[in-house]
Parts: C-alpha cells; sequence; structure tokens
C-alpha cells in the first residue's frame, strides 16, 4: 500500500513528528508529497534538505518542530541520511531536493533556530550509529538524538561529548554529554525514554538533561492485539494483485551453513538475467525479509529486497573479481 497504512495508524496513535529516511525515496516526489499530505497527520522532518521550488515536496518538509509534552516545550528536528539513496547528493537528483554542504552546519542553524523556543532539543537521527556521535561532536545544544538506519538497538544508551575543540574557539561552548538512544527497526521495539530534567544554568528558559533511563519493549505476540487496528486492517485486505507465483516453501535469506542462501541465490540470478551482467553481487543486509511458503505477490519481493536505486555495471577481470571476492 505504498505507506499509506504505516502513516494512517502512526496518524492515529498521535505520532509526534517522524524524520524522512531513505526508503521513503524509493517514490518520486510526487508520490511522496500526495503520500505525506494525504496519509501523515504530523510534520515530516530533514534539517539538511530542502526541497526546490519546482519540487512536489516543496513546502512538505520542515526541518524542525515544535511539540508540548508534559508541559515541556520539545524542540524536534530530523536529519535524513545523506548518502542514502546514494544519488541524493547529485544536483539532479529525482526529487528536485537539495542537500545541505555541510550537515553539522545545517543542524547546527536548526539548533540554533530552535533554542530561544524550546526548552529540550531532540534529533531524530536516519543518520547510523557512527555518524550520530560525530554530530553530536560537531554540534552544541542538543540533549537527546534518537536514530535509526542500521537496525541496531542500543542496550543502554550511548554517550556523545558535545561542543568539539574547533567549536569550543569559535562558540565558546562548553562540552555536555549527549544520549544516543537506536531502536532497532521494523516496529519489533518501542523504547520508553524516562528523562530527569533540571533548570539549565547556562541557558535562560531552558532544561538540562541530569539522568536518563531507556526501556526497549519487544513488539511481539504478547502485545494485545488493538481491535481498532485490526478492523482497520480487515476493511483493508489483501493487496489487489494476483500472485506471481506460488512458492510450496520458504525462500530464506539465510543459510545454515552461512553461505549462499536460496532467497540470495534468487537475487542474484534475477540481477544477471536483468543487467546480462556475468556476475552480480548483493550484500547481505539488503535482503530485508524471507519469502513465505504460499501466493508470491510483487509486494513480497518489494518487501525482500526494498531497494529503488541505479546498478553499478563494471568491467573486471576474472583476477579483480577473485580478489574481492576472497578478501
Amino acid at each position: 500500500f505504498g505507506g499509506r497504512v504505516e502513516l494512517e495508524l502512526l496518524s492515529s496513535l498521535g505520532l509526534g513528528a517522524m524524520a524522512l529516511g531513505n526508503h521513503e525515496l524509493s517514490l518520486d516526489d510526487g508520490a511522496l508529497s500526495a503520500l505525506f499530505r494525504g496519509s501523515a497527520a504530523f510534520p515530516v522532518l530533514a534539517a539538511n534538505l530542502s526541497p526546490r521550488a519546482d519540487s512536489a515536496l516543496f513546502g512538505g518538509l520542515q526541518p524542525s518542530a515544535l511539540l508540548q509534552i508534559a508541559g515541556v516545550r520539545v524542540g524536534v528536528m530530523g536529519v535524513a541520511n545523506p548518502g542514502s539513496p546514494p544519488n541524493l547528493p547529485s544536483a539532479a537528483n529525482p526529487w528536485r531536493l537539495a542537500l545541505a554542504p555541510n550537515l553539522a552546519a545545517a543542524v547546527q542553524a536548526a539548533v540554533d533556530d530552535l533554542a530561544p523556543r524550546a526548552q529540550l532539543v531532540v534529533v531524530l537521527s536516519h543518520l547510523g550509529l557512527d555518524q550520530d556521535h560525530a554530530l553530536i561532536s560537531a554540534t552544541t545544544g542538543i540533549d537527546v538524538v534518537l536514530g535509526g538506519h542500521q537496525h541496531v538497538v542500543t542496550a543502554e544508551p550511548e554517550w556523545q561529548d558535545d561542543c568539539g575543540a574547533a567549536l569550543q574557539d569559535a562558540r565558546g561552548c562548553s562540552p555536555r554529554r549527549v544520549p544516543i538512544v537506536h531502536s532497532g527497526a521494523y516496529g519489533r521495539w518501542l523504547s520508553r525514554l524516562e528523562l530527569e530534567l533540571a533548570p539549565d544554568p547556562a541557558r535562560a528558559d531552558s532544561l538540562e538533561l541530569r539522568a536518563l533511563s531507556v526501556t526497549h519493549v519487544p513488539v511481539a505476540a504478547n502485545v494485545p492485539e488493538n481491535p481498532r487496528v485490526l478492523h482497520y486492517l480487515d476493511e483493508l485486505g489483501l493487496p489487489p494483485e494476483p500472485p506471481l507465483a506460488l512458492l510450496p516453501e520458504p525462500l530464506t535469506r539465510t543459510s545454515a551453513l552461512g553461505g549462499d542462501s536460496a532467497l540470495g541465490d534468487l537475487t542474484t540470478d534475477a540481477l544477471r538475467m536483468a543487467t546480462a551482467a556475468d556476475v552480480a553481487i548483493v550484500n547481505s543486509s539488503g535482503l530485508r525479509a524471507d519469502l513465505e511458503a504460499g501466493p508470491l505477490r510483487r509486494s513480497d519481493l518489494e518487501l525482500a529486497f526494498p531497494f529503488d536505486e541505479p546498478w553499478r555495471l563494471v568491467w573486471l577481470s576474472g583476477r579483480d573479481v577473485r580478489r574481492a571476492v576472497l578478501q
């Protein structure tokens, strides 16, 4: 259903905001704009991306939002991944999005804009864990980072000092410890953060983080199903498309022997046929779901391999291929 179901259900739950991720950009700017405007009752944030005037997303993305949470003015900003999809940095990218030339400077500008209005600044990041650490070190004023992209769960918050040496000289700031929390992927975990806040002596009408506790709740079979959600899904029914095939048994993305998998072999064979290449290589983390036994639909294939990016064809000698595989 192209993301409509997820956004409408999240809207009904009262979601405050979301950061733009890389898989949303599998849609073109027109389809993505229509999806956000029609199904998302919350702001979509990206402080390091700005739609050009000729983009259908113009006016549909914003750097940040101000939320009232438990009597606290919380400034929330989004940070998109500048390298995914790989053609995003191109000035001719198909979404007509302008990528900030300096990530840290763009985020710092958004923090400075929020600071006079917000008592707490939260970043929703789709950079990945290492880049989250680097971003905090290169900025000042962020209080909490909620991150994603690498599908990892941080059992405990990871802490990073902000206001690196260059900023200390330029802005006269002092380093502060900033927590980073990642909550996995695919809605398998719900993370609850409890913050202990106190007035910040360095910033008027602001709060500082004194303590933080995180609880990761697994969204598993023991979580009661919501009748309203079940009714919504029943009304949708199955996608209106005929099955492509019938799978007598599952095609999995892992192998008991740790080598080639059934789904990996199918995917690389399909790539070779589509591109007329002699050899096709796919990173194993690119396969995101197994194919279950039963009717096989196009949507199942899209869930298993959810990428719509240009392929790169190169000429290599047999010696180069051997060296790449063995190393």
